[in-house]
């Protein structure tokens, strides 16, 4: 057996280091030594571990899906982590900043029990789990931080993908999801067909970084489609904390069939006096009482004139994060004050 250097390098400009067997897939041997990469399926198929090779060799197992790493990618140096096996010392680009890469050492693995499933539009659906002691199968709380993510099984499979909560921990150890459903995608087709309360799901976690910076800034969350997820869990968290510091969430789909959570967010707004929710729809109604716009849009134009350069966290597809992050270098928006998370829809979700 082998062991190689692995140099990651992330676009923060920090770099973390970790040895890998030729045993090993890149993910498992990031773990082993208690960093956890930016993951999904873990099965080759979903793309959210895309990263790219500067340096060294690899070798793919058969898992890596041809639809989600094409041969022109891979004569560019891209691979998937979580099938990509070392043949020499690397050095790796990674799409996203060092604090998306848990280094605490405290995500487990978890046993939950499903307490509810519910479709919200035509592309999305609630799921809700909670945390239960594996010998009693009781109820038990966990901790986590509001914008972490699961690594979630579905039952009696060796499928997993990672979701955010947009819950917040509480003492029963409940955790709720969002998630968008894909045309035939693994996870969605559970959720459709085979979802059944109080079934028992494997989980680990919880993974990554992306968590509410303390600042006295004014902040704005700005969210993508299931993207909310985690920034909802934040303004949740700062509810609960009773942090009253000024705050905007730019929110939007195309129209009302795929928009969801109205509800819920007028209640957060309510809950929270100094929050600002902006509701977007880029194809509205006549009666439409929200903002006819993208996010992006209506992100811009609150902060083009405001006078102040908030905090600023994004989630969603990534020409949303990049347009976002174009508009905040257009507002003199410095780059320590904007944090997103990595968001890869895969078409097999």
């Amino acid at each position: 057996m082998e062991n190689y250097t692995i140099q990651c390098n992330f676009e923060d400009g920090k770099t973390i280091t970790f040895n890998c067997s030729d045993e090993d897939n890149l993910m498992t041997g990031a773990e082993k030594e208690g960093l956890s990469l930016v993951l999904g399926c873990r099965q080759g198929g979903c793309g959210t571990c895309k990263v790219r090779c500067r340096e060294g060799k690899v070798e793919h197992t058969a898992q890596a899906h041809i639809k989600t790493l094409p041969e022109a990618e891979r004569e560019q140096g891209y691979l998937l982590s979580c099938v990509a096996l070392p043949r020499s010392d690397l050095v790796i680009e990674f799409p996203y900043d060092s604090m998306d890469v848990g280094v605490d050492g405290k995500a487990t693995h978890l046993v939950a029990s499903v307490t509810g499933c519910e479709q919200l539009s035509e592309t999305v659906y609630r799921y809700q789990l909670q945390h239960i002691n594996e010998e009693s199968g009781q109820p038990e709380p966990i901790e986590f931080s509001a914008g972490q993510y699961m690594e979630i099984n579905i039952p009696n499979s060796d499928y997993w993908r990672a979701f955010s909560m947009a819950s917040i921990s509480d003492e029963k150890g409940g955790m709720e999801f969002i998630i968008r459903l894909q045309e035939g995608g693994a996870f969605s087709t559970y959720l459709k067909d085979a979802v059944q309360m109080g079934q028992k799901v494997n989980m680990n976690g919880p993974y990554g970084q992306f968590t509410v910076a303390p600042s006295n800034r004014v902040r704005a969350f700005v969210a993508g489609s299931t993207g909310l997820a985690p920034l909802v869990s934040m303004l949740r968290g700062m509810a609960a904390e009773g942090d009253d510091g000024e705050a905007h969430l730019f929110f939007g789909m195309a129209d009302l069939k795929t928009f969801f959570y109205e509800a819920e967010l007028n209640a957060l707004e309510k809950a929270m006096p100094n929050l600002t929710v902006h509701l977007c729809l880029t194809n509205p109604p006549a009666n439409w009482a929200g903002e006819k716009a993208n996010v992006v849009e209506s992100f811009q134009r609150q902060f083009s004139d405001a006078g102040t350069t908030p905090d600023v966290y994004i989630c969603g597809p990534d020409g949303m994060i990049k347009a976002t992050e174009a508009v905040c270098e257009s507002l003199a928006i410095p780059v320590g004050q904007q944090f997103k998370e990595v968001f890869v829809p895969s078409g097999r979700t």
